[in-house]
């Protein structure tokens, strides 16, 4: 057997049909309706809302916060999402909870039930990573790795802040624009510990350097 809700009287975009109506704690006053939208110009194409009462009011307004389109596509806070989930909102956030597990979490890119890449967090190590096999991460400390899943200490390098390690070893700067400068290396030095401030150095403070190390065995 099927039950049938029929609601609405214009077709159009956002227009509402059959609906159920779900009533605040004892009160006749809807609290949360589940509606069939219609959600293109296609009368025949329908999707599915669910709307709150979010006021402290006693108004008898409704307003949507989740909508399925007929294509499928999930919308949180916007009533026509453009790919298959889109949030709307002042600061919208998407949060992966382990919960007490120490679990890595993440976001998968895969092609026919095979996993390519992704964007993972390993909760445990407490440090982020991005790609395929960990080829880039972001330790606990900041720090941005690149072919390795280690900081390393060479030389005058005290766990550089980006480290990079691979059987080429290169690094390279380019610059694309219709003028006569060139790409720019930059390296200051101020004495303050605050990003945005300054403070001047002393003398014989040293504003930079490029070393050359390597390993002697």
């Amino acid at each position: 057997s099927v039950l049938h809700i029929t609601g609405g009287n214009t077709a159009g975009s956002g227009q509402i049909g059959g609906n159920i109506s779900l009533s605040k704690v004892n009160s006749t006053r809807p609290g949360a309706v589940l509606a069939a939208v219609q959600t293109s110009s296609d009368p025949d194409q329908m999707g599915l809302a669910v709307y709150t009462h979010a006021s402290s009011s006693t108004s008898n307004t409704v307003s949507e916060k989740f909508i399925i389109t007929h294509a499928g596509n999930v919308g949180i806070g916007t009533s026509y999402p453009g790919s298959e989930l889109e949030i709307y909102a002042d600061s919208p956030r998407l949060t992966f909870d382990g919960g007490s597990n120490t679990t890595v979490q993440g976001i998968n890119f895969a092609r026919l039930g095979i996993t390519y890449g992704g964007v993972r967090y390993n909760q445990s190590e407490d440090y982020l990573y991005f790609s395929v096999s960990q080829s880039e991460r972001i330790d606990t400390s900041g720090r941005m790795l690149v072919g390795t899943s280690s900081s390393v200490a060479t030389g005058f390098n005290q766990g550089a802040n980006i480290q990079i390690f691979d059987d080429t070893g290169s690094f390279a700067v380019r610059r694309g624009a219709a003028n006569e400068f060139g790409p720019t290396i930059a390296l200051g030095k101020t004495r303050s510990t605050t990003d945005g401030s300054f403070q001047i150095v002393n003398n014989d403070d040293s504003l930079g350097a490029i070393r050359f190390t390597g390993d002697d065995g």
